[in-house]
């Protein structure tokens, strides 16, 4: 039984579930002075979405009732206390008509037309430009993009038994679009202002369906508030809650490797990592091409991109924190190959570090 790890937030206090600390206490950066408290915000989509999540984010300033529970899961939901200046999240949204690029329906609408990885690229391509004109103005800090009703999903195929068995995430990031999603995101790393997708559901409440079927299961709005403005309170560059450091812990580079598709869905994936330190605090490095194994189908680095891929994460920790780390910590979504362990650990060789945890 692993029992919960205790959360840091304003003040150093402690507790175990970050909504509550959040309410009680505030974010673990409330005191800083580089801590957010203005988060500009800008929005890509047809007009109807912009009006749409602008109207429920502008209704999210205030406190959302939690949805009702069973007895013996009191703290399962709770209520959201809203996002403003004055609330604790100490951080309010701000809209400029300046910060809007609208996708006209004309090109959304032919993406209904064409097949489904044609779509995908082009709904892409278009929302990355936009994205790309937004980022460049430095005026936003957080991108919003309304995911196009018109491209259809290889999920939306799915029994709806299956869709809710597998989607039991957050509304407003992880349910925002299979393909599209990680794409977009892929095409939109380099930018210096990351990018917050959402679904039609998060703000109008009203589950998607198809042939008369509920697609994804729609959390109560408290939760998705949660959820959304966490999530954007992060990427604006704050710091909801950290996790505990004891004196004795070894400093800890944490790196996520993961792998996205080409657009056309057919060349090479592409290695990104994550690097956080203990305490959360993270930058993106991007890698060199993977390879689909043809012994597991799994797409893995080879050695010497394995080696390439830790120098570099562990050269971007060393500048954000100013030494290297005592330990690394490498999570990956595939298994680990003979390779890959050997590449990842001649980089650890070549910089002293002899703790190596692969995950």
């Amino acid at each position: 039984m692993l029992h919960e790890p205790e959360l840091e937030f304003r003040a150093g206090n402690r507790h175990i579930d970050p909504r509550y600390g959040i309410s009680v206490f505030g974010p673990a950066d409330a005191d800083s002075p580089t801590g957010p408290r203005q988060i500009p915000i800008a929005l890509v989509g047809p007009a109807h979405a912009v009006d749409g999540i602008r109207s429920w984010l502008q209704r999210c300033q205030d406190p959302i009732e939690a949805k009702e529970t069973k007895p013996g899961q009191e703290n399962l939901h709770q209520p959201f206390p809203g996002f403003s200046g004055d609330s604790p999240f100490g951080a309010q949204l701000v809209f400029d008509d300046a910060l809007v690029r609208e996708i006209p329906e004309r090109q959304l609408r032919r993406l209904a037309r064409v097949d489904i990885a044609s779509a995908t690229a082009d709904a892409v391509e278009l929302y990355a430009d936009a994205a790309r004109s937004l980022a460049e103005t430095g005026r936003c800090r957080v991108i919003i993009c309304a995911r196009p009703e018109e491209l259809r999903d290889r999920e939306d195929h799915l029994p709806s038994e299956e869709v809710v068995t597998d989607r039991q995430e957050e509304q407003g990031e992880q349910g925002a679009g299979g393909d599209f999603h990680d794409l977009l995101k892929a095409a939109a790393l380099t930018l210096p202002a990351p990018l917050q997708l959402m679904r039609k559901e998060t703000w109008t409440g009203i589950p998607a369906k198809t042939n008369g079927q509920t697609v994804r299961p729609l959390q109560d709005e408290a939760t998705r508030a949660w959820n959304l403005h966490t999530a954007l309170y992060y990427k604006a560059g704050g710091t909801p809650w950290r996790m505990q450091r004891h004196s004795s812990d070894l400093a800890t580079c944490y790196v996520g490797v993961s792998f996205y598709r080409s657009a056309s869905g057919n060349e090479l994936h592409t290695a990104v990592a994550q690097v956080f330190n203990e305490r959360g605090d993270g930058v993106v490095v991007r890698g060199g091409t993977a390879q689909i194994s043809k012994t597991d189908r799994q797409p893995h680095l080879t050695l010497s991109d394995a080696r390439q891929l830790l120098l570099d994460a562990l050269a971007e920790y060393r500048t954000t924190h100013g030494h290297q780390p005592a330990r690394i910590v490498v999570h990956k979504t595939s298994n680990f190959t003979a390779s890959e362990v050997d590449g990842f650990h001649e980089a650890a060789d070549l910089r002293e570090i002899d703790h190596v945890d692969l995950l």
